[in-house]
């Protein structure tokens, strides 16, 4: 006799869960007319539906009925068994237990009915371009549809998500996916919903701006130009941007964010840094970079920035075209000389002219067969820079001495002159820069610097003269000779001139020599330092008598302080002891640890305070316990003052007098 159990109700929460089991006998007939009875147990095989039994009743008819379901009954199961009841049976047959049937309460599901796999996180986060995925699930009776829905970040809308499995959210991610993704569970009774929010991290490609106009990689501008470069990206996490100069070097920016702003399904984070120049330079030229990094990666941009500019002279050491090359006309003369010139786009020489010393007119060098010009562009690898070797190539003789050439440098934009003077070596130039830094009564101390000397060896002569014709020679005299160049302190020459006079005027001049001739400096004048003068000292005898005679000054004046002191303090001490007279009053002293303490009372009682010549820093309190061993009163106290702080406790404050 297989049992069955059918549910007569709808198991709703709150209400009440009718359940039926169906029999049928084998061993009586099918119209027998008799009843079975019924036998109802839990999942742990005990019998249920007893009398009294508040959760389960079995009625009348067998039926279960188990009232006010709640989500806790969710899951437990119930079976049930039967027998005939026929009469003059001793034991009549029983059936099997039925299958179980489980309780499934029915309802409208809630959020904690909704399953989602992996476990949820409020806040989801992913780089551009990673998986998303997420499995929705839902424990409802009856059975829920779970269905995935999105709203874009910024939207107000919820839409569905068409995915090849209502209930699997499987996503690349990319910046339009940013936004709240929600599980919506849905039955009969009602809908709930789990959701999260998901941010996407990425980092757009930079977007470089130049006064204002997109660019490229590379840009021409013209020199003296006010230039703006701005490196325009699209980010999140906010990232830091920075613009590097050719050199690699930082550069100092202004830095801006726009608020986010959607362009059509995208929401944008556009950041932006700008680099400025009022005025910029041929030398400016070169690769600016843009480098933005965040959290997901890092990313550099690059554009090329060339400055026209008209041909100047670069300031290099030993590559710079000078005003004038001396050249020694009494053996064979040549010229050849290299420079480099600082221009853009790269220039040529396209004329060299010529004036002599005697001549109004110039006259055209032949680039093939008088003089020879070879150029080596991007010097040092720079753009902007092109050397140049200029050589004469034509006999040089005494016609050339101080003729000016005139080279003439063009690009595609500008054109420029530079000239150059050819000299004949000569006599050296004057000194310069001559200084005195130490004067003293018998000497003069002087610096000077070597004026230009065309490459030659250099000597130098110090003359001086006295210019007062009672104290000495007034004639021009050496006072050292022969002083050869190499014999400095870094770019200086120093000499002491000494056995001057003190207190005299004296000039003086630098004399340059070389093989060409030599040249005498400006004089100038400065006078010796005074002799100073020394004042005799007393004698021994005399300096003990003054230091005597001050050593007992100061102790009289001592003695005098002292007395006075004494003086003051006795008038003060009669007046306070007459006016504690007048209330009665004595002084009685008392040692404590080492401290003398006057008592200035009519007895020792709780309360009062003792007066001290010490400081309250060295006697903060002190107990009357602690003096009864050493307060003693006086012969002549009155009775009354003979108390003894026997029965005192308290604490005594000591102040100072």
């Amino acid at each position: 006799m297989p049992r069955s159990i059918q549910p007569l109700t709808s198991a709703l929460e709150g209400q009440t869960l009718k359940l039926s089991c169906n029999t049928s006998s084998r061993s009586l007939p099918a119209d027998h007319g008799l009843s079975s009875y019924i036998l109802w147990q839990d999942e742990l095989n005990v019998t249920i539906g007893r009398p009294g039994d508040k959760k389960y009743v079995v009625n009348a008819e067998g039926q279960l009925e188990i009232l006010n379901l709640e989500y806790s009954d969710m899951g437990r199961q119930v079976t049930c068994t039967s027998s005939d009841r026929a009469e003059g049976v001793a034991t009549p047959p029983v059936s099997d237990p039925s299958p179980p049937y489980e309780i499934r309460i029915q309802g409208k599901p809630s959020a904690m009915n909704i399953i989602l796999t992996p476990p949820l996180e409020t806040k989801i986060i992913r780089i551009e371009l990673e998986s998303l995925d997420y499995t929705c699930t839902a424990n409802c009776e009856p059975r829920c549809t779970v269905k995935w829905s999105f709203k874009r970040q910024g939207h107000l809308i919820f839409s569905p998500l068409q995915l090849s499995e209502s209930h699997i959210l499987n996503l690349k991610v990319t910046q339009k996916d940013r936004g709240t993704y929600r599980c919506n569970a849905t039955n009969k009774h009602g809908e709930a919903s789990r959701e999260f929010n998901l941010e996407v991290y990425y980092l757009n490609t930079p977007v470089l701006i130049v006064n204002q106009t997109m660019e490229d990689r590379s840009i021409v501008v013209m020199e003296e130009d006010l230039i703006s470069l701005t490196c325009l990206v699209d980010a999140f996490p906010a990232p830091h941007i920075r613009w590097n100069s050719p050199i690699a070097k930082e550069l100092s920016t202004k830095k801006d964010y726009f608020p986010a702003a959607s362009s059509g399904e995208v929401l944008h984070n556009i950041y932006s840094t700008t680099f400025s120049m009022s005025s910029i330079k041929v030398e400016d030229s070169g690769m600016y970079s843009c480098e933005v990094n965040n959290s997901v990666s890092s990313v550099k941009e690059h554009i090329n920035i060339s400055v026209l500019g008209p041909p100047s002279l670069a300031n290099i050491p030993g590559l710079k075209l000078t005003p004038a090359y001396f050249r020694d006309f009494s053996h064979n003369v040549s010229l050849n000389v290299s420079f480099v010139i600082k221009s853009f786009p790269e220039p040529s020489v396209v004329a060299v002219t010529s004036t002599g010393n005697n001549s109004e007119s110039s006259q055209n060098e032949d680039m093939a067969s008088d003089v020879s010009i070879t150029k080596v562009p991007k010097y040092k690898g720079k753009d902007y820079l092109t050397q140049f070797t200029f050589s004469v190539i034509r006999v040089i003789d005494i016609n050339d001495k101080d003729r000016t050439f005139t080279l003439t440098f063009n690009n595609s934009k500008f054109s420029r002159d530079f000239r150059f003077i050819l000299m004949d070596i000569g006599p050296p130039k004057a000194a310069t820069n001559i200084s005195t830094p130490d004067i003293q009564h018998d000497s003069v101390q002087l610096m000077w610097r070597p004026g230009p000397n065309w490459g030659l060896k250099q000597y130098f002569g110090v003359e001086f003269r006295c210019l007062d014709n009672t104290q000495c020679n007034s004639t021009w005299m050496t006072a050292i000779p022969n002083v050869p160049e190499q014999a400095t302190n870094g770019p200086w020459t120093k000499v002491s001139i000494t056995n001057l006079k003190p207190g005299t005027d004296y000039e003086f001049r630098i004399l340059s020599i070389n093989s060409r001739g030599s040249v005498t400096s400006e004089p100038f004048q400065r006078r010796t330092a005074e002799m100073a003068i020394i004042t005799e000292l007393p004698q021994k005898e005399e300096t003990e008598e003054l230091n005597y005679g001050i050593i007992a000054g100061i102790i009289a004046a001592a003695v005098a302080i002292i007395f006075i002191t004494i003086v003051i303090y006795v008038a003060a001490h009669k007046t306070n002891c007459a006016s504690r007279k007048k209330d009665g009053t004595r002084s009685t002293y008392v040692n404590v640890g080492g401290l003398a303490l006057r008592d200035s009372r009519k007895g020792l009682s709780q309360g009062d305070t003792l007066q001290t010549n010490a400081h309250t820093s060295d006697l903060p309190k002190v107990n009357i316990e602690q003096l009864k061993s050493l307060y003693k009163l006086s012969n002549d106290s009155p009775e009354k003052d003979k108390a003894t702080p026997e029965s005192a406790s308290t604490e005594i404050v000591v102040t100072t007098l």
